[in-house]
């Protein structure tokens, strides 16, 4: 994202939050688009230093993976390998 390269984090989160937004409501929170956008809002927080923030994106991410039985999704991976990789944030 052309936000996100230019060093604009702020904007790029609000982008971000907003395709993330579009995505649940218009696709549905079971199409592959949506934990995708979800994913890429988590590695962006953590980019800015909002661990937390990034780390309870990961936790509904993989929270939801469960409900919809799709554990094997890059993004539930992804995330259950930053939530496995930051043990400081707890």
């Amino acid at each position: 994202m052309l936000l996100h390269e230019k060093g604009d984090l702020a904007g790029a989160e609000a982008l971000y939050r907003r395709v993330f937004e579009t995505r649940e409501r218009t696709l549905g929170p079971d199409h592959p688009n949506t934990p995708a956008s979800l994913h890429r809002l988590a590695h962006l927080l953590r980019e800015m230093g909002e661990t937390t923030r990034a780390s309870l994106i990961d936790q509904r991410l993989a929270e939801a993976a469960d409900q919809l039985r799709q554990p094997e999704r890059i993004e539930t991976l992804q995330s259950a390998f930053e939530l496995a990789d930051a043990p400081d944030q707890w």
